[in-house]
């Protein structure tokens, strides 16, 4: 009985059952592993490019991201807590408030313009 068993199993997985591949394997029997690698980088980075590009926030869902209290801010900025809430209400605001508010957060801050299709980081702002 055991027999006949692994012939219908032997018999089912060459005549029945399709043989399964791996797109990868696919991928690289046609392009070329080069020319794959090549093509999985480029939309390896495109894809981190748009996650970077994403991810946007105020200023207080920026804290609230890294899980910091307006308090905790202050502390850190050596700013009152009612100075960290008006900068996050406020339109208008100094670049070294700014600064010091990101430093607090534990990030840094960058600043870029961008031109059509030129971005330049500002440096010594």
């Amino acid at each position: 009985m055991l027999e006949q068993t692994r012939q219908h199993t032997a018999y089912m997985r060459e005549h029945i059952f399709m043989k399964t591949h791996k797109f990868n394997d696919l991928a690289i029997a046609k392009l070329g592993k080069e020319k794959h690698q090549k093509i999985r980088a480029e939309v390896r980075a495109k894809i981190a490019e748009e996650q970077a590009e994403a991810l946007e926030a105020s200023l207080r869902e920026a804290r609230e991201m890294v899980g910091k209290t307006q308090t905790e801010v202050a502390q850190l900025a050596k700013i009152a807590q009612s100075e960290v809430s008006k900068i996050e209400r406020r339109e208008d605001r100094l670049i070294s408030s700014v600064r010091k508010y990101i430093e607090a957060l534990g990030g840094e801050l960058d600043l870029v313009a961008r031109f059509g299709d030129k971005t330049i980081r500002l440096r010594g702002v």
